[in-house]
């Protein structure tokens, strides 16, 4: 008994593994690539905040401690201060806004919304006030995301861009 040719072919291509482990490769690797995207992301933006909340805190200690009232430091200064504590901190001075406020009520302390309408709305200030006085300090930065494949946040701007918040809040010394 003869076999059809189209029956000799679909045999032939049934039994046939070459070729099996790149096919396998290309079904597993889009969703692995996604991951590991998400990964580094995830690592990159961790490492920003991290590093924005370390160098907040070192400069708010100028002021705690008094050395920026003696130095006369002003909004700039102190955010090239808290920039030069960051690593990776692609355009700090220009991005990074400010608050530094004076609390008269500790239990009316809340945080501030960084983004309304889609757009960037920090107005910044800068009060230190005096010895005993108790200070919010907070830090925002606009973040780009490397990668347009999910979203980490929903506090983001129009143009899609992360806000890494840090704060601190503390009484001033006796300066």
């Amino acid at each position: 008994m003869r076999m059809r040719p189209s029956a000799l072919l679909l045999r032939r291509l049934v039994g046939e593994t070459r070729g099996a482990t790149a096919i396998e490769f290309a079904l597993v690797a889009l969703p692995l690539f996604i991951i590991l995207f998400a990964i580094f992301e995830i690592a990159i933006l961790f490492f920003i905040y991290a590093s924005l909340d370390g160098s907040l805190v070192r400069a708010a200690r100028l002021i705690r401690t008094g050395e920026a009232a003696a130095a006369g430091l002003n909004i700039s200064q102190f955010k090239e201060k808290i920039c030069q504590g960051l690593q990776l901190s692609f355009g700090c001075p220009q991005n990074l806004r400010v608050k530094v406020d004076i609390v008269s009520d500790l239990m009316a302390v809340a945080g501030t919304q960084p983004v309304t309408n889609g757009s960037f709305s920090i107005q910044e200030s800068f009060d230190i006030g005096k010895g005993g006085d108790y200070i919010i300090v907070q830090a925002f930065l606009p973040w780009s995301r490397l990668a347009d494949l999910y979203s980490l946040s929903s506090v983001r701007t129009a143009q899609d861009e992360y806000v890494i918040v840090s704060s601190t809040i503390f009484r001033n010394e006796a300066f």
